[in-house]
């Protein structure tokens, strides 16, 4: 896996009201992120899925080692960080659905990772896609923070457990979703297929955790040492 160090710093998390797309579970409030940390440049891939858990769950029109494994149940996400940690001796895990759009955003308060213009997305993602077939990561423009696909080809679970009002009272600093269960998990991201006001830097899918689908696939960070 290759990783890329994302600084700490502060942003606006959730969209403005009159953000094109904008829903009501997108609160805008203030955030900061206060420790550093290595970020998957790209999705994780079936191959790299395969070596550490020994099966491949991935939709069979979407087999091929370089393209983001898929069906993954936040569960197996979770298992995966485990096994992946105690192989390596570092903290890998899924991100915090804060630190996700921190990376995302890149230093930005646009709509999307590269900017407010629709427009633009064939650069980082490709045109828009009739059906749910992903693509070898890395092939289009990676953001700021040298992350690709960060936006289509797969959605990505996080850690939260999902609240309407994030965490339910805001905290600043390194906020982890709400602090008991709800019985919903979140993932972010989008796929090729959706569009544009999905794919939005705030936009927050939920489901239950045992979800599976051929769109949802997982990245993940390791902590700092």
């Amino acid at each position: 896996m290759e990783f890329v160090l994302v600084p700490p710093g502060e942003f606006g998390m959730g969209s403005p009201e009159d953000e094109p797309g904008h829903l009501p579970n997108e609160i805008l409030h203030p955030v900061q992120i206060t420790r550093p940390l290595y970020y998957g440049i790209y999705p994780v891939t079936q191959r790299q899925y395969e070596v550490v858990m020994g099966q491949n769950p991935s939709e069979p029109a979407n087999l091929h080692p370089d393209k983001p494994v898929d069906h993954v149940t936040y569960d197996s996400a979770c298992a995966f960080c485990q096994k992946l940690s105690e192989r390596t001796g570092s903290i890998l895990r899924l991100p915090t659905e804060a630190e996700w759009e921190y990376a995302c955003r890149a230093g930005s308060q646009n709509t999307f990772t590269w900017g407010k213009a629709p427009s633009l997305r064939e650069q980082y993602m490709g045109p828009r896609a009739d059906t749910r077939i992903s693509r070898p990561v890395g092939q289009k423009n990676p953001n700021h923070f040298g992350l690709y696909d960060i936006h289509g080809n797969i959605w990505e679970w996080v850690s939260d457990w999902y609240a309407d009002a994030y965490d339910c009272t805001f905290p600043l600093l390194d906020p982890k979703g709400a602090p008991h269960s709800t019985g919903i998990r979140v993932f972010r991201g989008g796929h090729d297929f959706n569009s544009d006001h999905i794919i939005r830097c705030t936009f927050r899918h939920t489901v239950s955790p045992w979800f599976t689908d051929s769109a949802i696939g997982m990245r993940v960070v390791m902590e700092r040492s």
